[in-house]
Parts: C-alpha cells; structure tokens; sequence
C-alpha cells in the first residue's frame, strides 16, 4: 500500500512539472561585425589576401564574402591595388612579388565597417646547409624500423629571435607529384605541429603539408641540427617511385608563429570542458584576422 502511495505522488509531481514547462524566447545579443583579414605572405611568390566578414556564434556562416571592399598595399617603394580573382574578396598579384626585408602595410575598406590595417616583414630566411639519412636504421618503441634524417641550418639572425616550420614531400620529377612525407621527432625544439594547405599553381592542386614548428631561443649557435625519423618502409617507397625528396625551410614572423600556434591550442582544448579557451592570435588593427610573412628555403636529394 505504501508503495502505491508512492508512485501516486511521483506521478502528481512529475505531472505538477510538466504542466509548468513554457518557451522561453531568447534574444541574442547584439553583434557588430568586423573585417577579417587572412594573408599569408612569401618571399618572391604570388600572393593571395582574402577579407571576409565575423559572424556571431548565432549567425549562419553563408554569407561572409563581401562585395564592394577596396584593398590598399603599401610597400616602402611601391603601392599595390591587386584586383579580385574569382570574386571580390579574394585579392591577388601576380606582377609584384614580396620581397625579404620589406615592410607591407594593408588597409582594407568597406562602407559600414571600421577601417583595418596591419604590418608585416618578410624575414631574412634561415638556409639548410645540409640533410643526411643515417647508414643505420633505427627501432622505436613499437618495435617499427625507421630511418634518421638528420638536418642542419643555419641560422640567418642568432642575436635576434627567430621562428622556423619545416615540411618534406617526395617530388616526382616526371609528372610534377608531391607526396607529402610524415616524419617524426621527439626533439624538444620542436614546439607545435599544424596541417597547412599549399597551392600547386603548376598542378591545379592544393597540397597538405604537416608542418613542425620551431624557434631558436634554446640556442645560440649559428648552425643546429634537428633530427627526424621515417618509417623504413616509407623511404624505400620513395627509393622505388620517386627520383627525389624535397625538405622545405620557412623562416616567418613572430605573427605567423603566434597564430598557428594558438590556432592549434585552440583545436586541442575546444573540447574540454575543464580547459579555458585559447583566443586565436590576431595582428589586425580594427579588426580580426592574420597579416603575416615568411621566406622559405629547400634542399634536394636525389636518389641514384
């Protein structure tokens, strides 16, 4: 019987809860968009900026391109009004490369919004002196084979910071392919990893590039060697099918350091709910974005 009375007065309860339930309407708050500029810029190659718009977290992300922005690059020799390619938010220059050492102001325009502007300097690029493969394989810890690459470069500026990324890839030398190549380290220099998209204006492709990212502010030597490992498996491949294997040297500002490095910390805590957020790293007066330079360097083997 007292069971009874029980499950009678749950089921009053639960009926009194129900029957309170009502829609509440919420109304976001308001939210002024801004610019949202995206340039990244190297050494004696085309570039591309494209300018978009922010968006609140209630807002559909459909139409962020705009229309009607007018772009203004000012170099210390030249001024640069690129034109759109594709649609009026992407600009581009094919005419009038970024050179090392030279300081690039952009202002971006469009009636309703604040004017933005940033700076950026294409830095002096670290070289890579030479890369060796060890005659000897080596075994990590799950018992897999893998082949050491060690690199040597040199360091442009050793009294000042300076910020490096580095990616390989095996080129075929007959059809233009570039197979990116996966290496390993554990080496304490190396900070952050990212996954970068890179153009192949030649092959109409976009390649992606797992990209290690390092600084020299644990040293102060001119010359520092990082080491790499391949899975043996990987490099016989490229032996087989490939004539050559390529490692590329970007040398960037602190802005293009910064903002990859807490675009990745952003990515690994956005689900945690412990973590506190990590604010994406921008250099944009007036607005939101990343307006950064780096100079880049390669060294080629080739496999007889």
């Amino acid at each position: 019987m007292n069971n009874y009375y029980w499950i009678l007065i749950c089921i009053i309860i639960g009926a009194t809860i129900i029957g309170c339930e009502r829609t509440v309407p919420i109304t976001p708050p308001p939210y002024e968009s801004v610019l949202v500029v995206n340039g990244f810029i190297e050494a004696d190659k085309p570039w591309d900026v494209f300018v978009s718009q922010s968006q609140s977290y209630y807002q559909s992300p459909d139409n962020l391109s705009l229309q009607g922005i007018k772009m203004q690059i000012i170099s210390t020799s030249d001024t640069i009004y690129p034109m759109p390619l594709g649609n009026s938010s992407l600009f581009t220059s094919d005419t009038i490369l970024p050179q090392v050492g030279e300081m690039y102001l952009i202002n971006a325009f469009l009636t309703g919004f604040p004017i933005v502007s940033a700076k950026l300097k294409i830095p002096c690029p670290g070289k890579i002196e030479y890369a060796e493969i060890a005659d000897s394989v080596t075994v990590n810890s799950n018992g897999q084979f893998m082949d050491q690459l060690s690199v040597y470069i040199l360091d442009p500026q050793p009294d000042i910071a300076n910020y490096f990324f580095l990616y390989f890839f095996a080129l075929d030398t007959l059809s233009g392919i570039k197979t990116p190549m996966e290496w390993q380290t554990d080496n304490p220099m190396v900070e952050f990893s990212s996954r970068l998209a890179f153009p192949d204006r030649n092959n109409q492709l976009t390649i992606y590039q797992d990209l290690r990212f390092f600084s020299d502010k644990l040293l102060n030597d001119s010359i520092f060697k990082l080491d790499f490992f391949l899975p043996g498996s990987r490099l016989d491949f490229i032996k087989n099918y490939h004539q050559q294997w390529v490692i590329r040297l970007g040398t960037t500002d602190s802005a293009f350091y910064k903002y990859y490095q807490t675009f990745e910390q952003q990515k690994n805590t956005f689900s945690d709910p412990f973590s506190e957020p990590t604010p994406v790293y921008t250099n944009i007066e007036g607005g939101l974005g990343i307006w950064a330079g780096f100079a880049t360097d390669s060294f080629t083997s080739i496999f007889e």
